[in-house]
């Protein structure tokens, strides 16, 4: 009887660790103005360049947003407003489990004008998990 307890909390145990691990990562980060004020309402948007899959978010009240269960690969952020130019950052690198932090500035101007950046390797990943 104590056998068949301690097998099935190992196997929930096991059952909770495995459900916690995941395929996908993600890109998070923030939008503010060329003065570091936060723009709330800006769409970003990540696309994949491997297979153009493309999601959206709106930044919050603090300029933040967050991109969650995304496929590894290359992706293109682009964040834009309503009175500001569109800033697009190239290259980012999602990888499995890992949040890519990709911040992006808006320059004043029309939404039709746009700033482009390309993204290199970044020289510490913190935010990989272990």
């Amino acid at each position: 009887m104590r056998l068949h307890f301690i097998l099935t909390a190992v196997a929930f145990m096991a059952a909770g660790v495995l459900s916690a691990q995941t395929f996908r990562g993600a890109i998070a980060g923030s939008v503010t103005d060329s003065t570091g004020a936060a723009l709330g309402g800006a769409e970003v948007t990540a696309t994949n360049v491997g297979t153009a899959l493309t999601r959206k978010a709106l930044t919050d009240a603090s300029g933040d947003y967050a991109l969650t269960e995304l496929p590894p690969g290359g992706y293109t952020v682009t964040a834009g407003l309503t009175g500001f130019k569109t800033a697009t950052v190239k290259g980012v690198r999602v990888e499995v489990s890992a949040t890519a932090r990709v911040n992006l500035q808006l320059a004043l101007g029309e939404k039709a004008e746009s700033v482009e950046v390309t993204a290199g390797l970044p020289l510490v990943d913190a935010t990989h998990n272990v």
